[in-house]
């Protein structure tokens, strides 16, 4: 008997992802990048395209000891063919976003001049559905049950939050191709056509799974005012002065991007570890660098290590995006003074949104195990934040970017006494339990 389990299943993005494709950059003659933005990979038609490749490792790896039986051996095993095909994906997407990074440097505790760069991305809430073919249908059960608990991630960007999805349906349907009716379904439909309604009798929505608690999660509040910006200007004209933007979600929510609280929660803890005469890798913002990190100590450990001369590390730290509740948004005027005549100077009037007030949550999750004391650092590097000792965003210097935690004075100082045992501990080698879950 000849049967095909022909099965598709749909994820949306909860925060923003995308497969990206460096090779669309636009290049000159002399080869250097020019593109104004890293590209997602797109179809010839120019749409946004998630290659199955990219989810087929995901699913080998949530697989795990059974992966050979539906994918084929590993390289260097007994070649054999899979019995389990991705087909393809579809992406159902409402516009493609583009979000600024740049990176701290450390010396001068403010935005380095060079690395700033754009990419494309999928907003969340876009659907992707993947096409699978399953040969062997004995394994159908097995297939549909390590389904309903995959998660995958989609492109880059692992550690601040990027490619979360949830699984949405899973829909499946037996094609048996020892009939006239189902060879002439396989000959003339093909492509998404296998996968319509009256091909379907199965049709499931699998509950969400329990997930690992985060390492750390923590409530705030703005103090002073609070602006991350998204790269852009509003030019209002008509005299009007103009405005530089801040970063929001899809939906508009103001927030704190997850590379934001990566970025200047690892330069802090980079401090605190050299104040503590702990060698520790702290790069420098060269792009010319070479120097690669070294892999070993608790930094590189917990965010990870990247270098064009060297084997690099993903972070197993997972810093989530964080949308600003019950934000107020005003915009703020400034101007530069004549350092002549002392007043204001002309045609330097110039004005920001910031958000006043509101609340927000840092939740932290692990992507793997942690190296002892990472979690305590970073707890200890945002009570620090709370201490205003340090500021999130732009123009901390003026008064922007503090941040208080929204809890009482004694929940706060115990957090700080069992995260100043905990690193003590760590650093000095003393057993202790370092990887538990800290809330405030």
């Amino acid at each position: 008997m000849t049967v095909r389990l022909l099965v598709s299943v749909t994820l949306r993005l909860t925060a923003p992802g995308g497969v990206a494709a460096p090779e669309l950059l636009a290049q000159d003659d002399d080869g250097l990048l020019f593109g104004t933005a890293l590209p997602l990979a797109r179809t010839p038609r120019g749409m946004p395209w998630i290659p199955a490749t990219s989810v087929a490792g995901s699913l080998r790896a949530h697989l795990a000891d059974r992966a050979e039986a539906f994918l084929g051996g590993e390289p260097g095993d007994e070649v054999f063919p899979s019995t389990l095909w991705l087909l393809g994906t579809r992406v159902d997407h409402q516009g493609i976003t583009e979000r600024t990074r740049t990176a701290i440097d450390r010396w001068r505790g403010a935005a380095a001049a060079g690395p700033l760069r754009r990419s494309e991305h999928l907003p969340a809430g876009t659907r992707i559905t993947v096409y699978l073919r399953l040969d062997d249908v004995t394994l159908a059960d097995e297939l549909l049950g390590a389904l309903r608990t995959w998660r995958p991630r989609i492109g880059g960007g692992r550690t601040i939050g990027h490619g979360t999805c949830v699984l949405e349906q899973i829909r499946g349907g037996r094609l048996d191709l020892d009939t006239p009716e189902g060879r002439r379904i396989w000959l003339t439909r093909g492509g998404p056509g296998l996968f319509d309604d009256d091909l379907t009798d199965h049709v499931e929505t699998p509950p969400v799974p329990n997930t690992h608690p985060p390492v750390l999660h923590l409530s705030w509040s703005i103090v002073d005012g609070l602006h991350i910006g998204n790269g852009e200007i509003d030019h209002r004209g008509n005299g009007q002065n103009d405005v530089a933007l801040i970063l929001r979600t899809h939906d508009g929510t103001p927030e704190i991007p997850g590379s934001a609280w990566k970025g200047l929660l690892r330069s802090r803890c980079e401090f605190i570890l050299r104040s503590l005469g702990v060698v520790c890798c702290s790069p420098a913002v060269d792009l010319d660098a070479t120097t690669p990190g070294c892999g070993d100590c608790l930094i590189c450990r917990a965010f990870g290590t990247a270098s064009s001369a060297g084997p690099s590390r993903r972070g197993r730290l997972d810093f989530r995006s964080s949308p600003v509740a019950d934000a107020e948004i005003v915009e703020q005027r400034h101007v530069a003074l004549d350092r002549v005549f002392g007043g204001a100077r002309a045609g330097a009037l110039y004005s920001r949104q910031v958000v006043r007030s509101g609340t927000l949550d840092l939740v932290v999750d692990a992507l793997d195990t942690l190296p002892p004391g990472a979690t305590a650092l970073v707890t200890l590097a945002c009570l620090d934040i709370h201490d205003g000792l340090l500021g999130v965003g732009a123009a901390t210097t003026r008064g922007l970017g503090t941040l208080r935690l929204r809890s009482t004075p004694e929940a706060v100082g115990t957090l700080r006494t069992e995260a100043l045992h905990a690193l003590t501990a760590a650093l000095t080698g003393a057993d202790a339990e370092l990887g538990e879950s800290r809330t405030t």
